[in-house]
């Protein structure tokens, strides 16, 4: 029986269906102009008369109660009470302030974004179309406002129908809350029974035919299995195959996850048409971050020094709306300044030190090392939560951690205080749980959870998220940061184990897969003990940047490769192939390359081209290959310097000329004395004396623009300085 031809009877029977009682009978009977369904509810034998050419529905149960049509009596509080849900989203956002958001930025269908077409394009018609599906796609990096856009979605619609009396479907925010699912049925009953709703997860398909809800599936990505789409289509095909048609239901998830392309290709395979709307959201504008900025309370002269640009470079993490947020209530750079960190590594400190100044005055123990005990309990919560496949902790967990880290420090007393105030912890938030507790945010979640990784792996404990669960892309970047900043033991020590681990496991849980990530995302930085070539791997996800250590890759399939910004001059690729391999301006092969089945280029503002054909793809991988050079006799080593300074300063503000800095030590190197010049008298390169700054006073040396000089090293300006560089006489 098809959409199209179904009797109004059967669609009547269809709908109704699912509010019986379980275990009861469901029947109906046909007529030339009515139908009359009955089923028991509640008890109570109901029977409903639908009237075929006036739509009406009589109950006739109770006295002919007259409903206008089907909806009406669906919405009503005899079955989905859609009003009480609108009550209770009210009192959930009632503190969601629309104002004090970001606008965000982006494009929709290929087209700049606006947020009046997004808005329009989002909310189901009433004269929705009856033959399909209506899809919203929703992605976009980490931080970058995907929640955020749906809350304020959610809010508005609220808004509209309370103030205005719109009639438009309330919007439903389903949360993933980071498990990793082969159905929805079971994240869709969640989210209902935490919000108290009036109907059940198999009832929401007749709810979305009459255009009383509409769905933002929020992490969908989250509902992946390690081969990328496969769960995630199935609980989707049977989700739309019971729906029918209605929407649009919104699809958020991270841009490393959605192609529209293959979403097409996979959405063809359905019983039913489905109309697709793709919204990509990126970092917003520099001029938008410093406007915003301003209008939060920042200074004029704060904003007009040089540092903002810097900081707010084109396609920087910072511009993210997300830190954008969190900087906002610093209202000057010179507490950025001070703290000689990355941007990510900021918004865990500021957490931290609000913290840790709280109960310095509680508890007999000085902020330092509150701040090291706080931390081993937020990494054990992160670690607990990766195992759990939850976003939250309850309390009675988070107590004991903090109990346990702090037992042996404190007395009775002041561990008394202590267990009541986790679950006040300023780094923690209520989950919409009753007890239990989230991280703000997965970028803070992932921070704890990376420096976990690195502890545990590096001390082979056992980790069950790691035989259990997925090692995403998201939280591979994250920890390549926190790899290349940890100190050369535990560096060592963490790859020693993941070899060990990859040597004897077999292949039937997650754990070679996610090893093989980690150890290959570990390329980021040299580590003597690695073994310098790895075969026959399968691997879901890889994340590098920087330059790659050398190293040789045989029979190596990588599901996605996230290479943007990254070197792979030294990585030798035989007989490999990456699935989806996402790139930049700036990444670079060397004389070998992978075969790439799709390739994702994102530009300096944050958008995304995607490629599909072969010839297309190998001519990009051949012009931003380093064997497309002439080497003459041009000074390598210098050239090789510049370019990994470049690739440095693409992810820090700064680097600190000093001998105990990790990145300082370039500076260091042979060559750079002259290089520095060539690019200070292009205006590229200064250095900044007497900051205050945590650790040893010494001068910070910053670039203008790294992105565009390794990006777009052909035009004439940056043409002119690699030639330089590369005539600098060879000692």
């Amino acid at each position: 029986m098809t959409i199209s031809t179904i009797s109004p009877g059967d669609a009547l029977l269809r709908d109704l269906a699912p509010f019986s009682d379980p275990a009861t009978q469901t029947s109906l009977k046909k007529a030339d102009r009515t139908s009359l369904v009955e089923l028991t509810r509640n008890g109570v034998l109901h029977k409903y008369l639908l009237l075929h050419e006036e739509g009406v529905v009589l109950a006739r149960h109770a006295g002919d109660k007259k409903y206008v049509n089907v909806g009406s009596l669906l919405a009503s509080p005899d079955f989905a009470d859609i009003k009480h849900l609108m009550t209770t989203q009210s009192r959930i956002y009632r503190d969601f302030n629309i104002e004090k958001l970001i606008p965000p930025e982006g494009e929709i269908n290929s087209k700049k974004l606006a947020l009046q077409t997004l808005t329009r394009t989002a909310t189901p018609s009433p004269k929705s179309v009856q033959t399909g599906i209506k899809v919203l796609l929703l992605d976009g990096s980490a931080g970058v406002g995907k929640t955020s856009l749906i809350k304020r979605l959610l809010v508005q619609r609220l808004k509209s129908n309370i103030e205005t009396g719109a009639n438009t479907p309330p919007l439903l925010h389903i949360d993933s809350r980071g498990r990793r699912l082969s159905s929805l049925d079971e994240v869709l009953a969640q989210s209902l029974q935490l919000i108290r709703a009036k109907f059940t997860y198999d009832q929401l398909p007749s709810l979305i035919r009459h255009n009383l809800i509409q769905l933002a599936i929020d992490g969908f990505d989250e509902l992946v299995d390690p081969e990328g789409y496969r769960d995630a289509w199935f609980a989707l095909k049977d989700f739309f195959e019971m729906t029918g048609f209605g929407g649009p239901i919104i699809l958020a998830g991270r841009d490393t996850f959605f192609d529209q392309q293959e979403f097409a290709s996979k959405m063809k395979q359905f019983n039913q048409p489905v109309e697709v709307d793709h919204v990509r959201l990126t970092e917003v504008a520099q001029t938008s971050a410093i406007k915003w900025l301003e209008q939060s309370g920042w200074k004029t002269a704060e904003l007009e020094d040089p540092y903002t640009s810097l900081v707010l470079r084109a396609g920087s993490y910072t511009l993210r709306p997300y830190f954008l947020q969190e900087l906002a209530s610093a209202k000057s750079w010179t507490t950025i300044e001070a703290r000689d960190l990355t941007p990510r590594a900021y918004l865990v400190e500021r957490f931290l030190e609000r913290e840790c100044k709280l109960l310095s005055e509680k508890i007999s123990l000085d902020e330092v090392e509150i701040k090291n005990l706080l931390t081993d309990v937020f990494e054990e919560v992160a670690a607990e939560m990766a195992d759990t496949e939850s976003d939250a902790v309850d309390l009675s967990f988070l107590q004991m951690t903090t109990e346990i880290a702090f037992g042996d420090k404190l007395s009775s007393n002041d561990i008394g205080k202590l267990r009541h105030k986790s679950g006040s912890f300023a780094l923690l938030e209520n989950d919409p749980r009753e007890g239990f507790r989230r991280f703000p945010h997965t970028e803070i979640k992932y921070h704890f959870l990376s420096r976990a990784l690195l502890r545990l792996v590096a001390a082979a404990e056992p980790i069950r998220f790691l035989r259990r669960g997925v090692v995403m892309s998201d939280l591979l970047v994250i920890f390549g940061e926190h790899f290349v900043m940890c100190d050369d033991a535990q560096a060592s020590a963490f790859v020693i184990s993941l070899q060990k681990s990859l040597e004897r496991e077999a292949s039937f849980d997650r754990l070679s897969d996610n090893a093989a990530s980690l150890l290959l995302t570990s390329l980021n930085r040299d580590v003597p003990e690695r073994q310098t070539t790895f075969s026959d791997l399968h691997v879901s996800n890889v994340a590098l940047f920087g330059d790659a250590s050398k190293c040789t890759l045989e029979r190596v399939e990588i599901q996605r490769l996230d290479a943007a910004e990254a070197s792979l001059v030294d990585v030798f690729f035989e007989d490999c192939r990456v699935i989806n391999l996402h790139a930049d301006g700036t990444t670079r092969f060397g004389s070998s390359s992978p075969m790439v089945h799709r390739l994702h280029v994102k530009n300096a503002k944050g958008g995304v081209q995607t490629i599909f054909d072969p010839t297309e793809i190998s001519a990009w991988i051949q012009a931003h290959s380093a064997g497309n050079e002439a080497k003459s006799s041009a000074n390598d080593e210098a050239l090789a310097l510049l370019d990994k300074i470049c690739r440095v300063m693409l992810r820090q503000h700064m680097v600190k000329d000093h001998e105990t800095d990790r990145f300082g030590k370039l500076l260091r190197l042979p060559y750079w004395t002259e290089i520095e010049q060539i690019l200070t008298t292009a205006g590229l390169l200064e250095r900044l004396r007497n900051k205050p700054v945590s650790g040893v006073n010494a001068p910070f040396v910053k670039m203008k623009d790294p992105f565009t000089l390794l990006a777009n090293r052909s035009s004439s300006s940056n043409a002119a300085i690699w030639k330089k560089v590369a005539a600098i006489p060879i000692e």
